[in-house]
């Protein structure tokens, strides 16, 4: 039996954001999609006259034509008219994403009036480290009087990648997330007027030597109404692309140690008796009191020269009497553990020689830690890098001799580590500890999939369908689509025909056989077909 994989996540109701008033997709065209009315709100050049195709460039999923450019020229730099837009001290939320090209000075975005502390709006300085909520008057010359620097960038990788910020305002102050996470707030007091908005230049500003930043902007949604840190984290989670290309395998531990996706990889426990398990981060959690688990085949189906390793881990005592408390470990060579007072990840680059490792400081006892751990040539040089909670903390020693990691065994093992003849190590158990949702793909994920999984709050759900010969005898055409596609089948009689997101909520129902899908957002998505004989054929499409 073939197995088609799905992986579908299932939205709770309650984290799903609001429709925004406003949003602009930018696929090619400046018209903002508003579905509480059409109000206008075209975007038009400062310089005068309607956008382009040269206005628009690649989105975060290399979608061409689908962001907005943004220069340092009057040509593209942008403005409109957007009627219902938070007035005073209203609540609102700015949603988008933004990839800094060349680092400079200029506002993203600001609205509001002509006269002073009338607008709102985000800007950011030459340095890229520093995002301001401004509310000041529209001139550049004056910004600055009205700046309120709210946020300090982590890291030097903001510029040339796309980043999710989500600017939110209200009586009680505003806050700056970006990828999901918090990361300031201030108490100021909003007295916003006026309906125009602007994007490179702050209102009524026509001097591009004021402004040297070059952006692309994609997917800028409006709210009346400030989101909560579980709406914006589900925002992110589907907004994120989920691609499931080369999971290997996955493990929920609800209730058992099955690898969902395939139970050849399924887990065996060195201690039977020892199968406890409590809440996780999703549903349930392994509990580990003193011996770990593993599975002796999987590493045969690893790519040593490009994977990702996560899991959610949670220790409950201080593991300072192990030198070597491992969390997993592949092949008696790859270990994320703690190690010395330090959580340090490494591997070996043959059957003598352990790489240098990458350390970090170790998380306070009870508190559930991300860990991620991704492997490829990075630059020349062949390194594990780790990840904690999404963020990137340290990588092993440069390698340009090597570019795979060394596998003694194909043993994987969980709560605990081995030596080279795939015995289990007494001095490598995780002890009274819990882990979770643990993947494991032969890619390496970037750090919008990292932070996009670590935020998920549903369990993925891998569905088989039975394999028939009918199943070649369905297609979709075109696939990929712009607007419309059909179902062809040859002498298939088609009951219903059903889309699906990968989220797993179902968009569109129908059984006309051909579907206009215009007002579908960017994204793949899993059409079911089901025949009147009862069998279902699932395709994957792609919209662009």
């Amino acid at each position: 039996m073939k197995k088609i994989l799905l992986f579908l996540m299932l939205a709770s109701l309650n984290l799903v954001a609001q429709t925004p008033i406003w949003h602009y997709t930018f696929n090619g065209n400046s018209s903002p999609v508003n579905p509480q009315g059409n109000y206008g709100g075209s975007l038009f050049k400062v310089s005068g006259g309607t956008t382009n195709a040269s206005n628009f460039g690649k989105d975060r999923f290399g979608n061409s034509g689908s962001s907005l450019i943004v220069k340092n020229q009057t040509d593209f730099t942008y403005y409109a008219n957007l009627a219902n837009l938070p007035q005073g001290n209203n609540p609102r939320s700015f949603s988008f994403w933004l990839r800094i090209k060349n680092p400079g000075n200029q506002s993203l975005f600001s609205y509001g009036g002509t006269t002073n502390s009338n607008m709102f709006g985000m800007s950011i300085p030459s340095t890229t480290t520093v995002a301001y909520i401004v509310t000041g008057p529209t001139t550049y010359a004056q910004f600055s009087n009205q700046w309120h620097p709210r946020y300090v960038s982590t890291n030097s990788s903001d510029q040339d990648a796309w980043i999710h910020y989500i600017v939110t305002a209200e009586a009680s102050g505003t806050k700056i997330y970006k990828n999901g996470v918090l990361m300031a707030t201030n108490p100021i007091t909003l007295t916003t007027s006026g309906t125009n908005i602007r994007f490179g230049l702050p209102l009524m500003d026509s001097n591009t030597t004021d402004n040297t930043l070059d952006f692309l902007l994609d997917d800028f949604k409006i709210y009346n109404q400030v989101l909560t840190q579980a709406q914006i984290k589900q925002m992110y989670v589907d907004e994120v692309a989920f691609n499931p290309t080369n999971l290997v395998a996955y493990y929920g531990f609800e209730n058992n140690l099955d690898c969902t996706n395939n139970s050849a990889y399924n887990l065996t426990a060195q201690n039977p008796a020892e199968n406890t398990y409590e809440t996780g981060i999703i549903g349930q959690s392994r509990r580990f009191l003193y011996n770990p688990v593993y599975n002796d085949a999987i590493g045969q189906a690893i790519n040593y020269g490009e994977f990702t390793i996560m899991a959610w881990e949670k220790t409950n005592v201080n593991q300072s009497g192990l030198d070597f408390a491992t969390v997993y470990e592949l092949g008696a060579s790859l270990y994320a553990r703690r190690r010395q007072s330090l959580f340090k990840t490494g591997y070996a680059s043959n059957a003598t020689t352990f790489l240098g490792e990458g350390s970090t400081s170790i998380n306070p006892i009870s508190e559930w830690v991300h860990h991620t751990v991704t492997v490829k040539n990075y630059n020349g040089s062949f390194n594990a890098v780790y990840y904690r909670n999404g963020e990137l903390l340290s990588k092993t020693a440069d390698n340009t001799t090597t570019t795979s990691v060394y596998s003694f065994i194909n043993k994987f093992v969980i709560a605990g580590g081995i030596d080279g003849n795939g015995n289990l190590l007494t001095s490598k158990r995780l002890q009274n500890s819990n882990i979770d949702e643990v993947y494991i793909y032969n890619r390496v994920l970037n750090q919008p999939e990292i932070l996009a999984t670590m935020y998920r709050t549903t369990a993925p759900t891998f569905l088989a369908t039975k394999e028939t010969k009918k199943d070649n005898l369905i297609s979709l055409v075109p696939n990929p689509a712009t607007d419309d596609f059909s179902v062809v089948s040859k002498n298939q009689k088609i009951s219903n025909i059903s889309i699906v997101d990968y989220l797993g909520r179902k968009i569109l129902e129908t059984q006309n056989k051909n579907i206009n899908i215009s007002k579908l957002p960017r994204g793949n998505y899993i059409v079911k077909i089901e025949l009147q004989n009862g069998e279902v054929i699932v395709k994957k499409l792609m919209k662009k």
